[in-house]
């Protein structure tokens, strides 16, 4: 328990800096990381030693039914991309916003 405790700190610790390297060179001013996927709890861990506040996947589109698809975020990533050229969903309004659709 001991090594797998150290490797996911080490993880996380990786992660953090990639983050920060991320929002420094790209002067990015949000202060938010969008989680998703299996991983969700190290990247939750790993933007808050970065000092982002984290934003689960599912949260941003409210609309999208089913519960946990966020878990497998590059295919619900997928299947909303073919849902919305298909017409059967609109992102913009699944994210329970007005105007037009958001651009994939």
């Amino acid at each position: 328990a001991a090594i797998a405790s150290h490797l996911e700190d080490r993880q996380i610790d990786q992660m953090a800096r990639a983050l920060g390297e991320v929002v420094w060179r790209e002067a990015i001013l949000s202060r938010e990381a969008i989680v998703a996927g299996t991983g969700a709890f190290l990247a939750e861990a790993a933007a808050a030693r970065a000092g982002l506040r984290s934003v689960r996947l599912s949260r941003l589109l409210p609309g999208v039914a089913g519960e946990g698809w966020d878990v497998a975020a590059p295919s619900a990533a997928v299947a909303l991309l073919l849902a919305e050229e298909s017409g059967e969903i609109g992102l913009a309004e699944a994210a329970g916003r007005e105007g037009p659709e958001v651009a994939p």
